[in-house]
């Protein structure tokens, strides 16, 4: 059971989303990329399991990572310098989620709706601030 769950529904509360039609708005994991220049940005793997992601990189594009319990490895190449606000939607269907680009920046608390059956978190090389007690439940 996804222990963010209220009434059968995910509450805005936890997530930040606004209600549409009494209901709160999907969950997203919410992370920043900052580029210098023109770079790649590496996701080494993002595992959904019964459902796809998609990955919004915050300059208007997005791919979209469907589950087929193969290692899904994406990258982005941003244009030009910037922080971007990546998002990926789905958080509860990822079982697998690897992110090691130095480039990823977080914010405590950004990773508190992944999927707490997670089988593997690594976060390497990342820029922020969490401990132990941002993956409570």
């Amino acid at each position: 059971m996804y222990p963010f769950q209220h009434g059968g529904h995910i509450t805005k509360d936890l997530y930040g989303g606004v209600p549409m039609g009494g209901e709160a708005a999907a969950p997203t994991l919410s992370f920043s990329a900052v580029t210098t220049g023109a770079e790649t940005l590496t996701l080494q793997r993002i595992t959904p399991t019964g459902g796809t992601c998609t990955v919004t990189w915050g300059d208007g594009s997005a791919d979209t990572v469907i589950a087929n319990g193969n290692t899904v490895t994406t990258t982005h190449d941003y244009a030009g310098a910037g922080t971007w606000a990546v998002t990926i939607s789905n958080p509860e269907l990822i079982t697998y989620l690897d992110l090691r680009d130095s480039k990823i920046s977080v914010s405590v608390g950004s990773f508190a709706q992944i999927n707490r059956t997670l089988d593997t978190l690594r976060l390497e090389n990342i820029t922020g601030t969490f401990d132990s007690s941002d993956f409570a439940g």
